[in-house]
């Protein structure tokens, strides 16, 4: 997750859903976190699933899912004004056959002020195919992939996958 750019959100370590990151907005670090190319082409279904923490005070309209088509970023839904203060899923058991496309992405927008703060947290794409991908992150050039892994045990999991699966992942 790089914004596709530098994005402002940050890395936060308290009280993750599980692991022991997870990704944080407020005042001052809002706008979009938006995830690397996930290829979903040839894929019969797939499932879309996170987890998100609102913090006191936020409205509607200040945290934002959009999934990307190919061509533009299409809102799914306005998590703000809901639930504040513990931990929320959010899932697509069935994600529109407009996104098996090779640069799928998911984008978390938010615009917020004050003492406003948001986190995510456990994002999970899961293919037909039963290959899945979580946490995939890069924030920064250090940030740890997979879960809170280290890149290393990341790499590890995905060769795992791969001998168990037979299927090749790419890019």
């Amino acid at each position: 997750w790089d914004g596709n750019g530098a994005t402002a959100w940050t890395i936060g370590t308290t009280s993750p859903h599980a692991g022991t990151y997870r990704a944080d907005s407020a005042d001052g670090s809002e706008g979009n976190l938006t995830s690397d190319d996930i290829n979903l082409s040839g894929v019969g279904s797939a499932v879309f699933d996170f987890w998100y923490l609102l913090g006191t005070g936020t409205d509607a309209g200040d945290i934002i899912l959009y999934f990307f088509d190919g061509t533009v970023y299409d809102q799914i839904v306005d998590l703000g004004g809901g639930t504040e203060g513990s931990w929320t899923e959010y899932n697509v058991a069935s994600l529109n056959s407009q996104y098996f496309i090779s640069n799928f992405r998911v984008r978390v927008a938010s615009v917020l002020t004050g003492a406003e703060n948001v986190h995510i947290d456990d994002v999970l794409v899961t293919s037909g195919v039963g290959v899945s991908l979580s946490d995939s992150m890069t924030l920064t050039d250090s940030l740890l992939k997979f879960a809170g892994k280290p890149l290393a045990e990341s790499l590890n999991l995905v060769d795992s996958v791969q001998k168990a699966t037979g299927t090749q992942l790419s890019d």
